[in-house]
């Protein structure tokens, strides 16, 4: 490997650190970054002198990224990462020979918490090890997390504790929220610990609460008042008795087991992979510490990691079968996408028996798919079974294909994009009450009280037919009221709720028609532009397309729709509800910004304002913002660890400009 190289592996590296640490939406799965990771290791091991400040393998990979936002701590003890080993015998080569507590690797996000006299004072995020972010009154709503600690006899009477979590989303709970987010239209968590991540940096904590996370204690970080305390429950002496100590105070502590040989710490090492899947929350591997907190703190640490601890990470689980059937089934936005059911495998702990094939461009990549054909299977991010290719297939085995929709039997259409089949029939009866769901969500029409078990009550109680029957609801109060959980105070909030919808602005009625494709930046560029529907529905495929942020492919689905029968129909029912069709945007002179007409691309950690926070700031200047860079690209906003997005702004000759420069700009514009 040539240094040239490596440091285009520090830049890769970097990029998705920045992904799986500070944006929580990671790319590639853990295994694959693990393995860029050593290949960045035995490189800089082969050649010393080419290890710089820069190398990911030198630092902490978070930072505090919503700072401006939660405010940020700065740590009592750094909260480092482990150093990474993936065989029993490099677990034995550093190994020394001391006695070990081995405890499970929980895949979450870290979390330190203080308590002044037995009171929660203060909770935070890992960031970047050193400086975290504030989330206290988030982490008082996850359970695991005392408010109080339990007042166990041997605790003195003033004393600081510090203790290291990881707060995790257990796997029942993910799959709940993203049912929900699902059924409201909007995206969903790529795995547990992103939603973990997510769910802990929410601005409204009563939120955090309802999403069922839970914490699980593994370190006594700090502690200050405890020197009289007997030794057998004076904590820091032991890493093993910490862990009991802080299940006696009220926390859910990792288990610990003891190793004192080789073939105790690979049996420790064992047991936990045979067990963690009993487990309701993720891990990935095993940590192998030494017990004695003095011995320890000899030891001490790197830059990054500490040297007394290592962890083994478990290899993802694949596994073949056959595939017995294959069907298809059909979502909100009309997606029809087929699924593959096969002889019933044990993966990552539990028994999966179907997986999905995306769409026909993905079953095409595998060469095409058939009932009897031999398939490796594993589950993305120890969650989700995936195909990962065709082992064989029978000789007369027909490649499926998808013709018409499983619903409703109307042939289904290409996408424009590429990527995926679709059923057109927009009242179709599996996308109907996906698309209620949508329509009444808090970011559409703020229907309160009209949530996905409610749509679902009121399909089944036969008073929702199409959309527009939202709006005929008060013409079936007594029905209503003699519905399961439905109060008269309940029945009045639902029904001010619905008359309240009436008012949205335009771009959310356009958001609430559910074309694919069709976001709020559509909806409002559309308002500002035109008066009203009507004028909008009238537009052709050309004018459309002039448009900020609509693209030809966007701009052809608005057409189709506004022109078919069920689009004309739900439009004109909706108007005849009184939903409003104006704009209260059009003709509003604005000031020109100092970046009008410039479309910008952030990309990377900036140092005091979130990815949201800096969207904002250059819309309010007239600017836009793209998620990707091309010739049409006036800036690129680059933070640390920028990667790809910075080398091809590079390379097309884009400028690219700091926080501070940008902020520069502004205050001079």
């Amino acid at each position: 490997m040539t240094r040239k190289e490596l440091e285009q592996l520090y830049q890769e590296a970097e990029y998705h650190s920045n992904l799986y640490y500070n944006q929580d939406a990671p790319e590639i799965s853990d295994f694959e970054y693990d393995a860029l990771m050593r290949r960045i290791q035995e490189a800089e091991q082969e050649h010393p002198e080419w290890v710089t400040a820069a190398s990911p393998t030198q630092r902490v990979g978070g930072a505090a990224t919503k700072a401006g936002e939660l405010g940020k701590v700065t740590h009592l003890v750094p909260l480092l990462s482990l150093q990474d080993v993936f065989s029993l015998e490099e677990v034995y080569n550093w190994w020394d020979g001391q006695p070990l507590s081995v405890e499970p690797k929980i895949d979450g996000l870290s979390a330190a918490v203080t308590y002044e006299d037995g009171v929660l004072t203060l909770g935070a995020t890992r960031g970047d090890g050193h400086v975290g972010e504030n989330v206290t009154e988030n982490l008082r709503r996850v359970a695991g997390i005392p408010a109080r600690l339990n007042p166990c006899p041997w605790l003195p009477e003033h004393y600081t504790l510090a203790v290291r979590c990881e707060v995790v989303m257990p796997v029942e709970a993910f799959q709940r929220v993203n049912a929900e987010l699902e059924l409201e239209g909007k995206k969903t968590f790529a795995n547990p610990r992103n939603a973990a991540a997510g769910s802990l940096r929410l601005k409204d904590a009563s939120v955090t609460g309802e999403r069922g996370l839970l914490a699980v204690a593994f370190q006594i970080l700090y502690v200050q008042g405890f020197e009289d305390v007997e030794e057998a429950h004076r904590p820091s002496l032991l890493q093993s008795r910490d862990l009991k100590l802080l299940g006696e105070l009220g926390f859910q502590p990792v288990n610990s087991l003891p190793a004192a040989s080789k073939e105790e710490i690979g049996a420790a090492i064992r047991r936990i992979d045979e067990t963690r899947y009993d487990l309701s929350y993720w891990l990935d591997g095993a940590v192998a510490k030494i017990d004695d907190r003095a011995v320890q703190t000899t030891l001490g640490a790197t830059a990054k990691f500490p040297r007394w601890a290592v962890a083994y990470k478990y290899p993802p689980e694949q596994k073949s079968t056959t595939i017995t059937r294959i069907y298809t089934q059909v979502g909100r936005t009309g997606r029809v996408t087929p699924v593959a059911e096969f002889t019933p495998i044990q993966l990552a702990g539990t028994t999966v028996t179907r997986a999905t094939l995306h769409n026909p461009e993905f079953m095409e990549s595998l060469g095409g798919v058939c009932v009897g054909a031999t398939v490796l299977c594993r589950k993305a991010a120890e969650i989700i079974p995936e195909i990962l290719q065709v082992l064989s297939r029978p000789e007369d085995g027909e490649p499926f294909a998808i013709t018409g929709c499983p619903e409703c039997g109307t042939p289904v259409v290409k996408s424009r994009e590429g990527n995926g089949a679709y059923c057109p029939n927009i009242n179709c009866p599996a996308q109907f009450a996906r698309h209620l769901a949508f329509f009444a969500s808090r970011d559409v029409m703020d229907i309160d009280g009209l949530g996905p078990k409610r749509v679902n009550q009121l399909i089944e109680a036969g008073l929702l037919h199409q959309i527009g029957d939202i709006y005929r609801l008060k013409e079936h109060r007594e029905a209503l009221l003699a519905l399961p959980k439905s109060g008269e105070k309940s029945v009045e909030n639902l029904l001010n709720g619905i008359e309240a919808s009436k008012d949205r602005p335009l771009a959310r009625v356009i958001k609430a028609l559910g074309i694919s494709g069709i976001g709020s930046h559509v909806g409002e560029a559309l308002e500002a532009r035109y008066p009203d529907m009507d004028t909008i529905r009238g537009l052709s495929v050309e004018e459309m397309t002039v448009i900020d942020g609509v693209g030809p492919i966007s701009a052809q689905g608005l057409y189709d729709f506004f022109r078919s029968q069920d689009g004309s129909r739900l439009v004109d029912d909706l108007a005849a509800c009184g939903v409003n069709m104006t704009s209260r945007t059009y003709g509003q002179a604005r000031p020109a910004g100092a970046l009008e007409g410039q479309t910008v691309v952030i990309t990377g950690t900036l140092p005091s304002m979130s990815r949201k926070e800096a969207e904002s700031l250059i819309k309010a200047h007239g600017g836009k913002v793209s998620s990707s860079v091309s010739k049409k690209t006036g800036l690129v906003l680059a933070g640390e660890a920028a990667g790809s997005k910075l080398d091809k702004a590079n390379q097309l000759g884009i400028r690219v400009i700091s926080e501070a420069e940008l902020l520069a700009l502004l205050d001079n514009n």
